[in-house]
């Protein structure tokens, strides 16, 4: 494989089976792990929803060799109740698991991630919608 053939799909199914392989994560959310635009089933609370549409190619010169990705994605945070309580604490399961952690796969590694967060903010009655936002480089392996 060369570097240009890295994908958002496969960055996007990394993310999304990364999330699920934290049990914390799955206690809270269950299955409502998916891609931002799924079209299935009921939409149901909490859940988080994956957003990779940005991945540019950088070529670094030095003693790096080859091509790596910048990576920006963001994870949704949907819950539910009278406050933001619950979707801080979903973000926050999902900041602890990006923060400082890399992505590897069969197909690609990344750098230790970086994040950011935008507090939960209300429909202006029971639903609340956050974002966690991961940036970092990745390179395929």
């Amino acid at each position: 494989m060369t570097a240009t053939t890295l994908t958002i799909e496969q960055l996007s199914d990394a993310v999304i089976a990364f999330l699920k392989a934290d049990v914390a994560i799955v206690a809270v959310v269950g299955d409502e792990i998916r891609e931002a635009n799924w079209m299935g089933s009921d939409f149901t609370y909490p859940a988080l929803r994956v957003d990779t549409s940005r991945m540019s190619a950088q070529i670094l010169n030095g003693n790096c060799e080859g091509e790596w990705f910048l990576i920006t994605f963001s994870v949704y945070i949907f819950s539910e109740g009278r406050s933001s309580k619950a979707g801080q604490n979903l973000a926050g399961l999902v900041g602890r698991r990006f923060q400082n952690n890399r992505l590897i796969t069969a197909d690609f590694r990344s750098q230790p991630l970086n994040i950011d967060y935008n507090s939960p903010v209300t429909d202006g009655k029971t639903h609340w919608r956050g974002e966690v936002i991961v940036t970092g480089r990745l390179k395929e392996i």
